[in-house]
């Protein structure tokens, strides 16, 4: 198998969609098909608690309650973090590259009756406008070329709105083993082997496998300053001995680039 594209990536995305949503989303085998209502409702139910965490993380660590207005959930996937989002929001947009995954969505909240959620196709986020009090994003960036993540990371804070809040997971750092990367390798440059794989593990044997990506943390702060987000903090997670992530909470305190930031703060 060639080098993957972004187009490539961005198409195995929408097969992976295709092939199993839920799985995709969140890459547990109970989760696969979810045919099963109780398993679907303790799948919807993760998307639930994990934000109740993050709201209360940004409680927490930033001293006010965040009630967004607008908000933004960047990789919504079948919108199992974009439905709890949207019961604590006035409005909220769910972007993602897959218009398979955003079918999903779309059927997901129209069971629910909800109607205050608006969802995007976007590959590159420019066909959004206006400005979101909370942008939000979890464990999407490890599947994106860190290159193209980085343009992406910095146009989701341009649309940030001043005193907004943003919370953004990516991983920064590979563990795994070397037989574990050997592997990957292989799966990657040798078609056959991902076939063989895919069919040991009782897949299809075309089923594409999701890229995982190490970010450079210091160039993401390095956005964060440079936007304007001066008040910053993150939480560490992820396998030892595996991939090692971390979930960037942040405000915007500033309109605008952050060479007078000190100064800004001194006539507050």
């Amino acid at each position: 198998m060639a080098k993957t594209s972004i187009g490539d990536t961005d198409h195995h995305m929408e097969m992976l969609a295709r092939l199993d949503p839920y799985r995709a989303v969140c890459d547990r085998e109970e989760f696969s098909s979810l045919d099963d209502p109780e398993l679907k409702a303790k799948f919807f139910q993760t998307g639930v608690n994990h934000l109740d965490l993050v709201f209360s993380l940004v409680q927490k660590h930033f001293d006010f309650r965040l009630r967004p207005t607008r908000a933004l959930d960047f990789g919504c996937g079948v919108g199992r973090i974009l439905i709890p989002l949207a019961q604590k929001c006035r409005h909220v947009v769910g972007v993602d590259v897959s218009p398979s995954m955003l079918k999903q969505a779309y059927n997901n909240c129209k069971s629910r009756n909800i109607g205050n959620v608006e969802l995007v196709q976007s590959a590159d986020l420019t066909n959004l406008s206006g400005t979101f009090d909370f942008v939000h994003s979890f464990i999407v960036f490890q599947h994106i070329k860190c290159s193209r993540g980085e343009r992406l990371f910095k146009r989701l804070l341009s649309l940030l709105a001043v005193n907004g809040v943003g919370a953004i997971h990516f991983t920064y750092v590979d563990q795994q083993p070397s037989y574990r990367r050997a592997i990957r390798w292989a799966r990657k440059s040798l078609p056959f082997v991902h076939n063989l794989l895919n069919v040991a593990r009782g897949l299809s044997w075309d089923t594409p496998s999701a890229q995982m990506n190490a970010y450079n943390l210091s160039r993401l702060v390095s956005c964060l300053y440079a936007s304007g987000c001066n008040a910053f903090f993150s939480i560490l997670d992820g396998t030892p001995g595996m991939q090692l992530g971390v979930f960037l909470f942040f405000q915007k305190t500033i309109d605008g680039p952050n060479e007078d930031w000190r100064h800004q703060i001194e006539l507050r």
